[in-house]
């Protein structure tokens, strides 16, 4: 199970996928985004 990133945009929601477990293993690194202020994590 990965981590969601909860981003407005306007009036619009972004659903951004992070993939730790890939991260971890220096794969899918372009999942690791930077956090911005409103921006709200989900790990399940």
């Amino acid at each position: 199970n990965d981590i969601i990133i909860l981003r407005r945009d306007g009036m619009k929601q972004q659903i951004i996928p992070v993939y730790y477990a890939n991260i971890k293993q220096g794969k899918s690194l372009e999942s690791n985004v930077l956090l911005e202020s409103g921006d709200v994590i989900i790990i399940p």
